[in-house]
């Protein structure tokens, strides 16, 4: 034990001292270095940036002082910390560079006053000297020379500032002084003198002054200054960063050597391993069994705590006789029973009521009995007497033995759901009848259409009968028996000498060749008259056929239905010129199924796929018609050459209300889908795109097996 504490405290102190090495070779100034570098940089831009300022001024190639001002400021503005100096560097910068800086802004503030002073001075001298030379009217040439030289001297003076300007400057000062003012007269001309020759001294006087200031304010060393800090600061960067590398020396040295010694800690502990080793198994044995024991019933019973805290079901435990020992809150929520009113009875004794299936209680019991589980839904009453629809899902629970001493149902309340389900399952029937409503009206609408199509041929065919009774050349034979009649005695000597009567034989003749003529135009109108009127009897044939199949199963021959489907819509394909094209096989089984629904779908492809022609107006419209085996369903299809579908809408071409025609309501297809569906078989769509024609696929079981239809 000593052993061990020594060792600890030998690596503790052995790890604070590499801690220490590690923070001495990270420290080589660095940071600190970039600082500085980075303030006096700063400082050194904006020491520049305030000489421009002064010169620009200087040399008139700014008139504010704005840039100045804000170059002030700058100037101010690179502090150290309020706490003082924390580094020899910032000490250094705070004892030589800050007073240069603060007397550099001093100046630069006087700068701005004599320069001010100055300007003011060089305006109010140019402007009174000119209204001098205005004003003097009557001078003299001389004295009007002298004033233009003062000017001239005076503004070259202001420039340049040399001393040779200066002293030229002052002779003119004095020879106007000397010169001009006995010569005049007017007050307010030598009022206008007087403040030329004050601003002109005023010039003489603050010129000299305001360049003084620049040469002082510009020969402020701090550039000197900064580079000097800046070697300081260098040199005392690269020996930190000598003493950091030894330290990192030193660090690389001692971790080498705490890895030696934690390694060999490694060794040692490991030859210790397998004592520890056992001593943990026979441990870990004398506790495993009870452990194991605590785990089961602390799991078992953390579950049940846990259902029975979070769940908004019922919860019930009982014993192996149904007998509740236990329910939750979620229990008297449903159910509206108190646990005190519930403990010690059966369920079957006050939950189930006049509603409630037999057959499900007998389930219910049957499980009990088998000591087995068993989920239910059923029908319980609450405690007010109200029924509610339960889902029950009943388990047993075993002891170690495996007997069954319990058993735990979780309940729950779905009356909403069921209900929910029953309008579901209402609305879907009814929306299955208005669907085959709306397609059987579709398809009888079309068989009228039909059949109106026919009675039009109808119509034309009695129309040239009667035109040809009314046109007939029998109209004309009373006449001629009214001539024979009038010569009976003399008939023969009539034809022979009469006019009239000699042309009674051609008469006759053309009379028997015209009657013919009519008879044969009489007998074709006769013909198209039987067959109109035999292709009604054919299509009202085929709805009275739907109609006392529907709902009805029987063998049917797929020639049959094709047969029947195209006589339907026998009318409007011959109005327009479509061509139908059939392709049976040979040996086709016959299929067990409802003719009305097949009939009601196969009609409304054929109409669809004549309206899908007629839009696209096709030049050759043509309609194929097939039917073949596959496996053990009859596969019939229906393909046109018109208008087709894209692919944006063949996914949708089911839909209830969805349609791609003018004059169509989206019923006729869905309905058709829905039979289909209830056939036992598959409706289905393809097309290349837009006017690449379509072609639709019913594929039917040969044996009819019921299937609820989608909605």
């Amino acid at each position: 034990m000593i052993r061990t504490i020594i060792t600890i405290s030998c690596l503790a102190a052995y790890i604070g001292l590499v801690a220490f090495l590690f923070s001495k070779s990270a420290d080589n100034g660095a940071a600190e270095f970039s600082e500085l570098e980075r303030t006096v940089r700063t400082i050194d831009q904006r020491n520049t940036n305030l000489d421009s300022a002064v010169l620009s001024l200087r040399l008139g190639l700014v008139q504010d002082y704005d840039e100045l001002t804000q170059c002030e400021l700058d100037l101010q503005l690179p502090r150290l910390p309020a706490d003082g100096p924390t580094t020899a560097s910032e000490l250094h910068l705070q004892q030589t560079l800050r007073p240069l800086l603060d007397q550099k802004v001093l100046l630069a503030a006087d700068f701005k006053a004599s320069h001010s002073v100055v300007r003011n001075s060089v305006a109010g001298f140019h402007h009174y000297c000119s209204k001098a030379l205005k004003s003097f009217g009557n001078l003299s040439h001389s004295s009007a020379r002298k004033l233009a030289r003062l000017q001239t001297t005076g503004s070259r003076f202001v420039v340049s500032g040399s001393p040779d300007d200066k002293a030229n400057f002052e002779a003119a000062i004095k020879e106007v002084e000397n010169g001009i003012i006995p010569d005049a007269n007017d007050l307010q001309n030598n009022r206008s003198l007087a403040l030329t020759l004050q601003h002109a001294k005023k010039l003489v006087e603050r010129r000299i002054e305001l360049d003084d200031t620049i040469e002082t304010l510009v020969s402020i060393p701090i550039r000197q200054q900064i580079l000097q800090i800046m070697n300081n600061a260098s040199a005392t960067y690269q020996t930190k960063s000598r003493i950091a590398g030894q330290f990192r020396l030193i660090l690389s040295t001692s971790i080498v050597l705490l890895l030696g010694f934690c390694f060999y800690q490694f060794v040692a502990l490991w030859k210790h391993k397998s004592a520890l080793y056992e001593a943990n198994v026979n441990l870990e044995h004398r506790v495993s069994d009870r452990t194991s024991e605590l785990a089961a019933a602390k799991a078992e019973a953390e579950k049940l705590a846990l259902v029975a805290r979070y769940t908004d079901n019922a919860v019930v435990i009982t014993d192996d006789q149904t007998r509740i020992e236990w329910v939750n809150d979620g229990f008297t929520r449903i159910t509206g029973y108190e646990a005190d009113e519930v403990i010690g009875k059966r369920p079957s004794e006050f939950l189930q009521g006049r509603d409630t299936e037999e057959e499900k209680l007998e389930i219910m019991r049957a499980a009990v009995q088998a000591k087995r589980g068993f989920d239910i839904q059923t029908i319980n009453y609450r405690k007010n007497g109200e029924p509610f629809w339960v889902d029950i899902e009943a388990r047993p629970i075993k002891d170690k033995d495996g007997k069954v001493r319990r058993f735990i149902a979780i309940e729950s309340d779905i009356t909403d759901r069921v209900n929910s389900e029953i309008e579901r399952q209402q609305l879907n029937e009814q929306l299955v009848d208005a669907s085959r409503t709306a397609g059987m009206a579709e398809m009888a609408t079309g068989v009228l259409h039909n059949v109106g199509n026919i009675l039009n041929s109808v119509n034309v065919s009695t129309n040239l009968i009667r035109k040809q009774f009314q046109k007939s050349a029998l109209i004309n034979l009373e006449k001629i028996t009214n001539l024979i009649a009038e010569h009976d005695g003399n008939f023969e000597e009539f034809v022979r000498l009469d006019e009239r009567g000699q042309k009674i034989p051609a008469y006759f003749t053309k009379l028997n060749e015209t009657l013919q003529q009519q008879h044969q135009k009489m007998k074709g109108e006769f013909q198209d008259l039987i067959d109109n009127v035999e292709h009604i009897k054919e299509i009202v044939s085929v709805q009275q056929s739907m109609a006392k199949s529907s709902g009805v199963m029987q063998d049917l021959a797929p020639r049959d239905l094709i047969h029947d489907s195209i006589t339907a819509n026998k009318g409007t394909l011959a109005n327009h010129n479509i061509k139908i094209v059939q392709e049976l096989d040979d040996h086709l089984p016959t299929l067990i199924s409802d003719k009305h629904k097949i009939l009601q779908i196969l009609i409304n492809l054929i109409k669809n796929g004549k309206d899908a022609l007629v839009e696209q107006n096709t030049p050759n419209p043509e309609l194929k018609i097939s039917v073949s085996s596959c496996d053990e369903n009859i596969v019939f299809r229906v393909s046109d050459n018109g208008v087709g579908i894209s692919q944006s809408e063949i996914d949708k071409i089911f839909n209830h209300g969805f349609t791609t025609k003018k004059s169509g309501h989206g019923f006729g297809l869905h309905s058709s889908a829905n039979a289909a569906t209830e056939l036992g078989g598959t409706l289905t769509v393809s097309s290349d795109g837009i006017g690449r024609g379509a072609v639709f696929e019913l594929s039917l079981p040969a044996a009819f097996e019921a299937q609820p239809a989608m909605v």
